[in-house]
């Protein structure tokens, strides 16, 4: 059985797996406006991550990339990879109907 995830461990996870996402995106973009606009939200990411150690470190570095996407009119964008992004966590650390 898998242990189940806490919270600090959620966001520190979707966090890593958004800027995952953003650098596929950015590499699989048609157009320059959008990859310019996901570098703008998360290029200062990695850095700040590696000061966080609290949950609400890691929910200050969400907020800190939620006010960039705003900036760029992606906000809805950046809550709904959020939202699918912790949906998988949540799922992946479940304990199955099997253990």
């Amino acid at each position: 059985m898998r242990k189940s995830v806490n919270n600090p461990d959620i966001h520190r996870q979707a966090l890593h797996r958004m800027m995952s996402l953003a650098f596929i995106e950015i590499r699989a973009a048609d157009s320059p406006g959008f990859p310019r606009k996901l570098a703008d939200i998360f290029h200062n990411l990695p850095v700040r991550l590696l000061r966080c150690s609290t949950d609400e470190d890691y929910a200050a570095e969400y907020q800190v990339l939620l006010d960039r996407a705003r900036r760029w009119g992606m906000e809805g964008y950046l809550s709904q990879v959020r939202e699918g992004v912790e949906k998988s966590i949540r799922e992946r650390d479940s304990p199955s109907a099997d253990d």
